[in-house]
């Protein structure tokens, strides 16, 4: 039995590993063309004679090897949301504040993880598939302290995702939940988790 669940907890890792991997690459790709083209469109009200070309502004853009990065985003995600949950709750002195302190969290541990794997890339491979040399608060241009905010964003977003991830890894790991059977008795647990929610929130604010 102990080894059973080793292996299911394994397979759900292995899902969440992929889906936040591929979830945050094609997020980047978005990020990256919307700045480009923010930019694009401030150049062509700033510089003379400057050719506005909407497909080339709008292109987004992204390492391979940032893939690998976000995959291992999976990590704290996993093993840590519940419990940081459990310790900071949600309204922390002032309503929501606790959201965001959590997602300071998350932003410093995905920062940590872009740290190790981009100076191991430097020091092993030497390439850089990512540079922040010209941005500030930067440390060795592998990471930069200015987009902590955005990561801060992305780690708040992330632990929302991580419970419509417990969904998916159920439907993954057991397509039966497809059939009809499976999909009352999905809907049956999320109802009675929503009410439960509801519950806590009522006995906490009482």
């Amino acid at each position: 039995m102990a080894r059973s669940i080793k292996y299911y907890q394994f397979r759900l890792f292995l899902i969440r590993f992929f889906i936040i991997g591929m979830t945050s690459y094609i997020i980047e790709v978005f990020f990256t063309g919307t700045i480009s083209f923010v930019g694009a469109i401030h150049d062509s009200f700033t510089i003379p004679n400057y050719a506005l070309d909407l497909t080339q502004a709008a292109q987004g853009h992204v390492g391979i090897f940032a893939f690998f990065v976000y995959c291992w985003a999976a990590i704290p995600f996993t093993f840590l949301t519940n419990p940081l949950k459990h310790l900071i709750q949600d309204n922390l002195i002032i309503p929501k504040a606790g959201v965001v302190v959590r997602g300071i969290i998350y932003g410093l541990i995905f920062m940590a993880i872009e740290f190790v794997i981009g100076i191991f890339m430097l020091l092993v491979f030497h390439m850089r598939s990512w540079d922040y040399s010209n941005l500030p608060l930067n440390v060795f241009g592998v990471i930069t302290f200015s987009y902590l905010p955005a990561w801060t964003l992305a780690g708040v977003i992330g632990e929302w995702f991580h419970d419509r991830l417990l969904q998916i890894d159920d439907i993954v790991l057991n397509p039966g939940l497809f059939y009809k059977e499976g999909i009352q008795k999905g809907y049956q647990k999320y109802t009675k988790n929503i009410e439960l929610k509801k519950s806590l929130v009522k006995k906490a604010r009482s």
